[in-house]
Formats: C-alpha cells, structure tokens, sequence
C-alpha cells in the first residue's frame, strides 16, 4: 500500500462526506478507494470511519487521525513549497468556483492574462450562482457574493458589488418613468425578481445620499441567473436590480437606462474564500492577488450620465418626454 496516497484519499473520504465523491474528485475508481481506506484501517488496527448508505462521518479515532494527517500533509506542502520557491514558478492545477455573472462579465475575459503570466497554472473554473460545497467539489477557492455563512472557511474581502436600478426604453415607453420609490410600489411597474434555492425577493433595501427605503415591488417574473436578469430586463418585462459592472455595457448604448439615478440598491460584499488546510500555497495565493486587482478596477464601471432615465440629456426622447 502507497501509504501517502492511502493519507490523501482517507483526506478526500472526510471531506467529500461519501465515497463516490471523493473517487470522482480524484479520479480513481470508487473500488480502489475503499480498498485504500481498507488498507488504511487493517494497518491502524482500527474503524477509521462509520459508513451509511447517505454519508461516511470519522469515528473519534478517524477525526484524531484527520487531524494530524491534514496537518501533516500541509507541512510536507510548507515545505515542498519553500525548497521549489527559488527556481519554480507556481504550478499545478487550481480549482476555482464563481457566479455566473463574475465569470462571464470579469473573470473569462481577463483570465488569458492570467494564463499569460502562470502557464504553468491549469484552471478548471466551476459556474453556478447556487451555493458550492468547496469541500465535496474539491475545490480550491470561491468568488462568495453576499455574507460568509460558513464559519469553517477562511475569507478575504475583495470588492463591493454595487447595484442599480435599469430598465429598457421599452418599458419606460409602456410604463413611464419612475421619480421615486414610492411610484414603484403603486402597483403599475413590474421589478423582476430573483430567486435562490426556490425563495423569492421582491424586497430591495434602496439608499440616496441622505435616506433609505425598503421597496416592496409587484413581479411578474423571477430567474435565478444575473444574466437571464439583464436579458428579462432588456426584454421589456420589467424594471431590474442589476449589478453595475453587468449594467454598464447596455447603458453604453443606451439598451438600458438607469432609473431613480439618485437610489441605488446595498451593494453586496464579494470574498474569495477557500478550506484552511489548502492553505496559502503559491498558486492560490498568485491567484487571489491577481483576482483582487482585477476587481478592483470592475466592479465599479459605470458610463456618463445620459444614460439616466429622465435627464434632458438623455438619447431617447420619448424617455426625457416621459419623465417631465
């Protein structure tokens, strides 16, 4: 038995929760995983793990053995590492989890950039605006929109996702355009809403430079995608919050107009977020400097002003009409 190997799988057994997992986040046939674990075990003299049929959870002595292997394990990368550090560049395959909207309106078009200064770096990207199970995928790092729930997992800040209010001139034509919140909540303008694991907003926390409204609009639509968002938007079916940076690009040419140019909605914090035992390794930690700096110079993207809804200077003149 590859004892090391044996190490690492019982590793990867802890922290997928099941052994079909694991085998897949390796590569290895599920078989020859239990019989690694198997071996383990036989050699240890003692049951490592209690296994169900939904999930494998460590018995005291595996959670002692977890321990000391996970901390064993990153000394031997420390230590790798520091010897590589001086002649090598950063290497090997990272994985990294983000929303759809980060990876298709940031990260994808910047990322040869990237590639260009690490080749020596391989990406698997993982897309979903529905929460990731870091640990279960295998996953080295996550883009996290919003509050970090899970307290296991180390954080660190790397922007604010402002958001705004937009709509098309298609609906601001049907409609009319909106001069304060409260025209909204009337009853006769649609805000399409977003979902997340089947639960429904139709409420947005809206701040000027001197007040603050909670906005309780009618729906008539949700999608659970920030792309499908600025597609319903574009399409007419209603007035939007959308994240800035994804904004930007229609209000250029003037697809979609900011409404209520004086509110925007509570911006949203954004953290990389990554397990404690992967530790800071070299190209983790490339990685998180490069996507801070990116982001810092996206996320707040905004073009000039005659894109608002209801400014004179505003290129549709039905719109400007409207709003007087």
């Amino acid at each position: 038995m590859d004892k090391l190997s044996a190490m690492k799988a019982f590793v990867r057994v802890i922290e997928a929760g099941t052994f079909t997992k694991a085998a897949d986040s390796i590569g290895i046939p599920k078989g020859q995983l239990s019989r690694l674990i198997q071996s383990l075990e036989q050699t240890l003299r003692t049951p490592l793990l209690n296994r169900s049929t939904r999930r494998v959870i460590a018995t005291p002595d595996g959670a002692s053995y977890y321990e000391c292997v996970v901390r064993l394990l990153n000394e031997m990368e420390d230590l790798e590492t520091r010897i590589s550090r001086a002649t090598a560049s950063p290497r090997g395959k990272l994985r990294v989890g983000t929303p759809s909207e980060i990876a298709n309106g940031i990260l994808l078009p910047a990322i040869d950039e990237f590639c260009g200064r690490y080749p020596d770096i391989e990406i698997d990207i993982t897309v979903g605006d529905r929460p990731m199970d870091i640990l279960g995928e295998n996953i080295d790092c996550a883009l996290h929109v919003g509050r970090v729930m899970d307290p296991s997992l180390v954080a660190r800040k790397v922007g604010d996702i402002r958001r705004i209010l937009c709509a098309s001139p298609t609906y601001l034509e049907r409609f009319g355009v909106p001069q304060s919140p409260s025209d909204i909540e009337n009853g006769q303008h649609r805000v399409i809403s977003y979902f997340l694991k089947g639960c429904v907003r139709h409420q947005y926390a809206l701040q000027s430079s001197d007040d603050r409204c909670e906005l309780v609009a009618t729906s008539t639509i949700a999608v659970d995608d920030g792309y499908a968002m600025v597609s319903a938007a574009l399409a007419g079916l209603g007035m939007a919050v959308i994240s800035m940076f994804m904004a930007a690009p229609h209000m250029a040419n003037h697809t979609l107009l900011r409404v209520l140019p004086d509110w925007h909605a509570s911006a949203l914090p954004l953290h990389i977020v990554y397990p404690p035992n992967r530790r800071m390794n070299a190209k983790l930690r490339v990685f998180i400097d490069w996507i801070a700096e990116l982001l810092a110079g996206s996320l707040t993207t905004l073009p000039a002003q005659e894109t608002f809804a209801g400014r004179p200077d505003v290129v549709d003149k039905t719109i400007t009409k409207l709003a007087v």
